[in-house]
């Protein structure tokens, strides 16, 4: 259990290594997720729906089918 621990991590502190220094001098990560984001048609205020459930809605009526 330890070593997975310290492996998980290293991979932590590696991907904020990278993942960083690449959104500070670019921006691309904010970027991306308003992308992902603006693609949900998300509403707000009362009538917002559950935001799990737009994002895992397709797939679960792909494997109810």
């Amino acid at each position: 259990a330890f070593a997975g621990a310290t492996v998980h991590d290293f991979f932590n502190w590696l991907s904020v290594l990278v993942l960083l220094p690449l959104e500070v001098a670019s921006g691309y990560l904010y970027r991306l997720t308003k992308l992902v984001i603006d693609s949900f048609n998300l509403q707000t205020g009362a009538d917002a729906p559950d935001l799990l459930k737009v994002i895992t809605e397709p797939l679960t009526k792909n494997i109810i089918e």
